[in-house]
């Protein structure tokens, strides 16, 4: 599945999740070429979170890993001992999480979060190293200097996030998880915020992984797409065929889904598609 050019930065097999005995993902493979970017789609409760916490090793305590493997740097992540998954923990894979407000500690200053992640996972030994590199790591993102002494809910959702993506980069990993990082913000801030982001991968070369409902954002950010449905993976290729010829029932209904500013609005088609007819009837009235 990936580039015959590059290796794979990581690579999932035969990954199956149960939620409390209720399965959540069935038999999920695939892999992310090393400094390529993945897209995962997928309509709300398709898995895409699970599979993106599996990877991290972040399932709440009532997921069970009923099978499968998740290879990085040649080890299987899902066999490892959690201290040495802790090790490899924004060192080696870092994860942007889809909720700023409740990703960061709201009784600590951000330059403390920030300085205690470099303390505990970075080889930075002087306190003038660790204030340069997160210096360095708040500039990445266009962050002022001035944040590291505020409190979260003192920013704007715009601006934790940033603080976020900052804090994920502080170690500079190889592999970088996203889910839904911009979800809350309106679309100037997600712009921004992607660009940078897109910017960066090219940058550093990390590899991306990143979850979103946006066909759109997947298009324009990621060279290959995965496309969830029911906790499976139905189709899987690069961004371009997939969403300019999709071979998968599932993949057409996503791409009819999305609004395009050169749609016209038809309501009898709407019709087929369990939309109330009396509905209709009262639009057409009333022109």
């Amino acid at each position: 599945m990936s580039s015959p050019e590059r290796a794979s930065a990581v690579e999932v097999r035969g990954l199956s999740v149960d939620y409390s005995g209720t399965r959540a993902l069935h038999e999920i493979s695939l892999s992310v070429a090393t400094g390529g970017s993945l897209g995962i789609i997928g309509e709300s409760g398709s898995g895409k979170t699970t599979l993106l916490y599996s990877i991290a090793r972040l399932l709440p305590a009532n997921a069970n890993i009923v099978s499968g493997s998740v290879l990085f740097g040649g080890e299987d992540l899902l066999a490892m001992s959690e201290e040495r998954m802790r090790q490899l923990r924004w060192r080696e894979i870092s994860i942007v999480f889809q909720g700023a407000m409740h990703a960061l500690n709201p009784v600590i200053r951000v330059g403390s979060l920030l300085r205690e992640v470099l303390v505990q996972r970075s080889h930075l030994g002087s306190r003038a190293e660790i204030d340069r590199r997160i210096d360095e790591a708040l500039a990445m993102v266009d962050v002022p200097r001035r944040v590291i002494r505020a409190y979260p809910h003192e920013l704007s959702g715009g601006m934790r996030q940033r603080v976020i993506i900052a804090m994920s980069l502080l170690c500079e990993p190889t592999l970088l998880l996203a889910d839904e990082p911009t979800t809350s913000l309106d679309v100037i801030v997600q712009a921004e915020i992607l660009g940078r982001l897109a910017e960066l991968r090219r940058r550093l070369g990390f590899t991306f992984v990143f979850v979103s409902h946006d066909l759109g954002v997947v298009s324009q950010y990621c060279d290959d797409v995965a496309v969830m449905y029911d906790g499976r993976i139905v189709e899987f290729g690069p961004v371009r065929e997939v969403l300019t010829a999709p071979q998968h029932p599932h993949t057409r209904r996503l791409i009819r889904s999305y609004p395009s500013i050169d749609a016209t609005l038809d309501l009898r088609a709407l019709a087929a598609t369990d939309v109330d007819e009396a509905v209709i009837a009262n639009e057409e009235d009333h022109g």
